[in-house]
């Protein structure tokens, strides 16, 4: 999709790319209040697949991975930017000018690290 979350260094944005599976983009959804707008992610990466839920890793086999977006009304900051750094090493901190980073999507899987990155701003 044209307007899927982007790869910052030019590489594909498939999550499965590489695993099998279905391909899987992420395209962002927008909030306009304290309640809708995103304030942080997590993902999750668990055995079993939960029902009902979007897999990351849809048909790859292996452990089923979520993204679960956070949305604290009380947050001083909502999400404006979101990217991925795809790197041949483990990431050690939230890369510079980005407000937050998830944990490696592939964890568990091997090959690249993926990390879901965002930016925020003040509401």
């Amino acid at each position: 999709p044209s307007n899927r979350i982007r790869e910052i260094n030019g590489q594909t944005e498939d999550i499965n790319h590489g695993f099998g599976g279905k391909y899987v983009w992420l395209v962002p959804g927008y909030g306009t209040t304290a309640t809708t707008a995103a304030t942080d992610f997590e993902i999750v990466v668990q055995n079993t697949p939960n029902k009902g839920k979007d897999n990351l890793a849809e048909g790859a086999g292996g452990k089923a991975r979520y993204l679960i977006v956070g949305k604290d009304p009380l947050a001083p900051e909502r999400v404006t930017h979101v990217a991925f750094p795809k790197t041949i090493e483990s990431v050690k901190g939230v890369p510079v000018g980005y407000s937050g980073m998830t944990i490696d999507i592939h964890n568990g899987r091997g090959g690249d690290f993926l990390y879901l990155c965002w930016k925020s701003e003040g509401f």
